[in-house]
């Protein structure tokens, strides 16, 4: 009896831990949505990709630019002769050339148009790849969001089962002293008690699960608690 009144006061203590570090967070679909989009690693890893795909497309187009290559090399054409307008003062002077030069692909096969038509190609289906992951996380949230409110409602009328059978028990131990009542009725509605609380732990543990789900989905702290929007 000592020991299970110590594992008692344990387990209250760290129910009242866990209590005391938890934060609630009520939040509408809509705004689990919005966090989604601004906080889910799987989102953020598509969106990603597809900035990259858009960053390959300008680059496959900047293969119809022209080029500019500037030569760091002098030739050399000869000597020219300067001199004033009347002719006097003269002297050579050497005549160097620098060459800058301009080019541009005219033909190369279409290899550059099927470059670019492939790059785009892939910019669309990391877009498709994008949208399409940002709904099955959204079908998730809604999925675990309803599932949660549901589960809620299941435990609170659990709850209340509860504290009504607790009523039948101690009017039925309050009879069975007064010699109105048999042991086996007693027996009967502690098992049904048993029977209820077992059914609301296992709820209560789903909603935790749940909860974890959405929090991580949603890069919240996993000391968060998500309250529905009822």
């Amino acid at each position: 009896m000592k020991r299970l009144k110590e594992l008692f006061v344990f387990v209250w203590a760290l129910n009242i831990s866990v209590a005391s570090a938890q934060t609630f967070q009520k939040m509408t679909i809509e705004e689990m949505f919005e966090m989604a989009d601004a906080n889910s690693r799987s989102i953020r890893t598509f969106r990603l990709a597809e900035e990259e795909a858009g960053q390959a497309v300008k680059v496959a187009k900047n293969a119809q630019l022209p080029s500019i290559d500037v030569s760091v090399s002098a030739s050399y054409l000869g000597d020219a002769w300067l001199a004033d307008r009347d002719f006097t003062n003269g002297e050579n002077a050497a005549m160097p050339h620098f060459a800058i030069e301009a080019s541009q692909v005219i033909y190369a096969g279409g290899a550059i148009t099927s470059r670019i038509a492939i790059a785009k190609l892939q910019q669309q289906l990391a877009e498709l790849d994008k949208e399409k992951n940002r709904q099955d996380i959204r079908f998730l949230l809604v999925g675990n969001y309803l599932e949660m409110y549901k589960l809620q409602n299941q435990a609170e009328v659990y709850r209340k089962n509860i504290e009504q059978t607790r009523k039948l028990v101690e009017d039925i131990n309050a009879k069975q002293s007064q010699g109105l009542a048999l042991k086996n009725d007693i027996t009967r509605y502690e098992l049904q008690l048993k029977s209820l609380e077992l059914a609301l732990t296992q709820i209560e543990n789903s909603i935790l699960i749940l909860n974890n789900q959405l929090t991580t989905v949603l890069g919240l702290p996993e000391e968060t608690v998500i309250g529905v929007d009822t």
